[in-house]
C-alpha cells in the first residue's frame, strides 16, 4: 500500500510541474558559472563566469549534454540534421581545473543554437583570447548576452534560434581592468579577424 501511494505522489507531482507555464527568464547558477535562461526560447539569454585553470589538461571527452529536472531546456532534438552546433556559453576551456567543473559545462542550460562555421571559428578564436588574458591577468571575466527579437525564429522542435551575440571580456588586477566588447551575428562569419567584430 505504500509503494501505491509513492507511485500515486509522483504521478501527481509529474502532472503539476508538466502543467506549470513555460517561464521567460529563470536564474540558473553553479559554482562555477551563472545563467540566465528562457524557457520560453528554449535557450539561455545569458551567462557570467571567470575564466580559470587557462592551462589545465582536464579532459573534456567522455561527457555528452544533458537536460536539467527542472528546468525546460534544448535538447539533442534541436541540433540534428541542421547548420546550428551546440554551442557553450560558458566553455570548457574556460573552465576546466576538474572533471566536475567541465561535466557542470555540459548543461543544456549552457548550450546555445549556434551557427557551426561561427562556433568552429571566430568565436572559438575569442575563447582562446579570453584564455591567454587569464595567463597574463589576475583576473578575466566574461559576460554574453544572447540577442533575441520578436522575429526570431523557432525550430520545429521548439528551440528558438539567436541572432546574435554580445560578449564582453573584463581583465586586469589590483591596479585596473580593460573591458572589451565584441558583437557576433548567428551566421556564417564574413571575417575571421576578432578586431571586425569588436565594438568597443
Amino acid at each position: 500500500m505504500k509503494k501505491l501511494w509513492l507511485f500515486l505522489l509522483l504521478v501527481l507531482l509529474s502532472v503539476v510541474s508538466f502543467a506549470q507555464p513555460l517561464r521567460d527568464s529563470v536564474k540558473f547558477n553553479t559554482p562555477y558559472f551563472n545563467i540566465i535562461y528562457s524557457e520560453v526560447l528554449e535557450q539561455p539569454l545569458s551567462a557570467f563566469y571567470r575564466v580559470v585553470c587557462p592551462e589545465s589538461n582536464t579532459p573534456r571527452s567522455g561527457f555528452n549534454f544533458y537536460t536539467e529536472p527542472l528546468l525546460h531546456t534544448s535538447d539533442d532534438a534541436d541540433y540534428v540534421n541542421n547548420v546550428w552546433d551546440k554551442g557553450h556559453l560558458a566553455p570548457v576551456g574556460s573552465i576546466r581545473c576538474h572533471r566536475n567543473m567541465v561535466y557542470a559545462t555540459f548543461t543544456y542550460a549552457n548550450c546555445v543554437l549556434q551557427h557551426q562555421q561561427l562556433n568552429r571559428g571566430v568565436w572559438r578564436t575569442l575563447e582562446s583570447y579570453e584564455q591567454k588574458l587569464a595567463t597574463e591577468y589576475e583576473e578575466v571575466y566574461v559576460n554574453i548576452r544572447v540577442v533575441f527579437n520578436p522575429k526570431s525564429n523557432p525550430l520545429p522542435t521548439g528551440a528558438t534560434i539567436p541572432l546574435g551575440f554580445y560578449k564582453t571580456i573584463k581583465y586586469g588586477d589590483r591596479f585596473g581592468f580593460t573591458e572589451e566588447i565584441y558583437y557576433f551575428p548567428n551566421t556564417e562569419p564574413i571575417s575571421k579577424e576578432l578586431n571586425y567584430y569588436k565594438i568597443q
